[in-house]
């Protein structure tokens, strides 16, 4: 009972009582001579020298001052204010004083340093989450280790978090343990710790230093990592490896150790964490089809909705770049499901083929969409309990385009099959035919429009009304949301519509069709989006890559359906076209019945 309570105090009630482990700000006069506490090398904490130069008001934000420092002594000429460093407590006199936390300048010629008030720490919780910095006055730089992250993910990532403050660096993993582990020294202030991000086939954490420890609760960083305020994110040992020297920024080059607790606050003063407190995670199954066959790679993800759209994109990225050749041309098919706390399991499909770019960075950033329009939804919060991905990748570029499609010659009468023969042309000029069956439902008059579209299910939706994309707007509650996003037109899905011009509405998420003329009204003035045809007939199928193009044809019930095919040319199934090669594309089109643009 005590352990659950514990769980539910740290996750749910903001620390902002005083306890007498905490020690009293003293007042810090300029010229005041005291010491920061870092690891340099390993988990060892040394003393660094410092004067105090004074306090620099309202430099980290409104209200929100910092002390003005100056390193010295032969390490910090040679390291001066490294990243990694954020966090390392300063004393004056024995007593604490705060955070080394903030850098000054780009090339600064001393090392200069700001500190954020260790009342300010304490107070984390009750400050804002959002960070401030400015360009000569910004918050020390985070290393950000990746393991297992092969350089052009590292600038993926780099790019998708978008804050100069962090500094993505590779290696940073845990040692594999091939003999018992030593005893671990005991936490202190001073010593490196990290936010694990993601783990498993992949490593991902930021790195700073412990301020204080307070019980079960430890202060670090002295600034934000993210400004996310409420956050649950593991908290890791680290130990520092090497402290680099550079006249553009040191750093301290670190690897991961044991889980320690859960990050809880994120706020502009400090990160809190609370010890012994276990960070739920994402688990992501991923499963890749290769050529030389399958593999399988499990990650561990921080629940953050900024983060984990990225984090996911990262991991799908890093296997495929590791399984496939950089300069190889490649076809990328995925399926999947994302559970969803509450029962809810949002299917995920795409496919691409691009002819150049890197194909890998491209299926990352499609299913990072995903994963962002769950968790970053409208409604509220979204808990993900489960990733599952299943993606084949084949070697080539694996595009077609629909450029014909002809009708079987038979009188268009409700309850008859019509036979719709589409002709793809491949990347390469390859000739592909497919047969489609369509069945005109009963009770359609003689002599009614019919229009007949066939393309891919993406482009097919787009000239039915964009129908998928306004049951996604209209949607009134989580559910019904999820529930439309999971129901996205598949690229890789030849889909063939019969349709008739009928008037209908989107509304709340679902689709009405054939709805009198005050229905229709009544929908769209509250909020519906109008449709103008009604679906009679579909069918569809898969291919190996995704399609492009559409072929649009206008019918008529009751009345014989005649051969579209262009003057010259016959149906595929007839006389000389069968296999007959396209020019490849960018040449000149095929005949008729032929793909619009």
């Amino acid at each position: 009972m005590k352990g659950k309570l514990q769980r539910l105090l740290g996750w749910f009630v903001p620390w902002v009582v005083a306890s007498a482990a905490w020690p009293a700000a003293p007042a810090v006069p300029p010229g005041a001579r005291g010491v920061v506490r870092t690891a340099l090398e390993g988990e060892r904490v040394v003393e660094l020298p410092l004067v105090m130069l004074g306090v620099y008001r309202d430099a980290a934000g409104p209200r929100h001052d910092l002390y003005l420092v100056r390193l010295e002594g032969p390490e910090a000429q040679r390291v001066g204010v490294a990243a990694g460093m954020s966090g390392s407590p300063v004393y004056v006199e024995g007593e604490l004083v705060g955070a080394l936390s903030y850098r000054f300048g780009f090339f600064p010629r001393e090392a200069i340093g700001g500190v954020t008030p260790a009342a300010d720490m304490h107070a984390a919780a009750a400050a804002g989450p959002i960070g401030y910095g400015e360009r000569m006055v910004a918050p020390i730089a985070t290393p950000v280790f990746a393991s297992g992250v092969p350089a052009t993910v590292r600038r993926y990532l780099e790019q998708q978090l978008g804050d100069e403050r962090w500094i993505v660096l590779p290696g940073g993993g845990r040692a594999v343990a091939e003999a018992p582990a030593a005893p671990q020294a005991p936490l202190e202030p001073g010593m490196p710790i990290g936010v694990e991000l993601i783990r498993g086939d992949v490593s991902i954490a930021a790195t700073g230093t412990l301020t204080w420890i307070d019980g079960d609760r430890v202060y670090a960083f002295g600034h934000p990592l993210l400004g996310s305020g409420r956050v649950e994110l593991p908290l890791v040992r680290a130990s520092v490896l090497y402290t680099l020297p550079a006249m553009g920024g040191s750093v301290k080059l670190a690897n991961l150790g044991e889980e320690i607790g859960a990050i809880v606050e994120d706020r502009l003063t400090a990160i809190v964490g609370q010890l012994g407190l276990r960070a739920r995670t994402v688990p992501f199954e991923l499963v890749l089809e290769l050529p030389a066959g399958r593999q399988r790679f499990n990650f561990e993800i921080a629940r953050h909705d900024r983060l984990l759209p990225v984090l996911v994109g990262v991991g799908l990225a890093s296997a495929l770049v590791e399984n496939l050749a950089y300069d190889e041309r490649v076809t990328i098919r995925a399926r999947g499901t994302i559970e969803v706390a509450g029962g809810i399991e949002v299917p995920v499909r795409f496919a691409l083929s691009p002819e150049s770019g890197d194909a890998s960075l491209q299926a990352a950033s499609l299913v990072a969409q995903v994963v962002q329009g769950i968790v970053r939804n409208r409604f509220g919060p979204a808990e993900l309990n489960r990733i599952v991905l299943q993606v084949e990748s084949t070697p080539g570029v694996r595009r077609y385009r629909v450029e014909e499609v002809y009708l079987n010659r038979a009188p268009l009468e409700p309850g008859r099959t019509i036979e719709v023969a589409c002709v793809l042309a491949g990347y390469g000029g390859e000739r592909v035919e497919r047969v489609l069956r369509l069945r005109l439902p009963p009770g359609v008059a003689p002599d009614t429009p019919l229009g007949l579209i066939v393309g891919s299910a993406e482009a097919v939706d787009e000239r039915l009304g964009k129908r998928w994309s306004r049951r996604v707007v209209t949607a009134e509650n989580l559910s019904g949301y999820l529930q439309a996003l999971g129901a996205q037109p598949a690229p890789d899905r030849l889909q063939a519509v019969l349709y008739r011009r009928a008037q209908g509405a989107v509304h709340a998420g679902h689709v009405y069709e054939a709805l009198p003329p005050t229905a229709v009204r009544l929908l769209a003035e509250d909020g519906g989006r109008v449709l103008r045809e009604v679906i009679l007939a579909s069918d569809a199928m898969d291919f190996p890559g995704p399609l492009e193009g559409v072929v649009a044809l206008e019918l008529e019930a009751g009345r014989e359906t005649e051969a579209v095919a262009p003057e010259g040319t016959q149906p595929p199934d007839a006389g000389s076209s069968a296999g007959r090669k396209r020019e490849p594309w960018g040449g000149p089109p095929g005949g008729g019945g032929r793909s619009e643009p």
